[in-house]
């Protein structure tokens, strides 16, 4: 058996190192477990996916230090809630308008609704990776206080930027 020290700091020079996991990396993904958890209130929400104008702040954006495996969303509040993985500001390649958001236009968004009275709250469940998370308001224009969001995500460890909001991703930006 041989002696292995441990030092490995003159290994990169001589071009034999270990690859950091990328997005493709199917070992990260069946392992994934790192757990992120974030709660809501209701009174945080303060954007609503059908205001009036084209484009919404996205002011209620969760950022995953490392690529998701899953993403577990749970809704125990009074009022719907939408998810979405783009900016409402990234605008629809196919519209020929000017400030017309694609995740709007497109309904590129899933709606989780309120909970309803002496039932579990609604839970939304995906197998899906990425680096950021958009909450909004649907439907109502006043959230109120009452209730909360709870997202549990599975995290790998891809630190490799993987960033949807930008244009002509297919089912994603337009």
């Amino acid at each position: 058996m041989g002696y292995y020290s441990g030092d490995n700091s003159d290994m990169v020079s001589k071009g034999l190192h270990a690859p950091k996991p990328g997005l493709n990396s199917v070992g990260e993904y069946q392992v994934a477990g790192r757990p992120f958890l974030k709660t809501l209130v209701n009174a945080d929400i303060t954007v609503n996916i059908l205001a009036s104008t084209a484009k919404a702040a996205d002011d209620n954006t969760i950022t995953f230090p490392f690529v998701t495996s899953r993403i577990v969303i749970q809704n125990a509040g009074g009022c719907d809630i939408v998810a979405y993985f783009c900016s409402t500001n990234i605008q629809d390649a196919d519209a020929g308008e000017v400030d017309r958001s694609a995740v709007k236009h497109n309904k590129n968004y899933f709606v989780i609704p309120a909970k309803a009275a002496a039932a579990s709250p609604s839970t939304l469940d995906l197998k899906i990776k990425t680096r950021k998370l958009y909450i909004a308001g649907y439907g109502g224009s006043d959230l109120g206080a009452n209730g909360s969001v709870s997202i549990a995500a599975e995290l790998t460890n891809i630190e490799e930027p993987y960033d949807c909001d930008v244009d002509n991703i297919d089912g994603i930006s337009g």
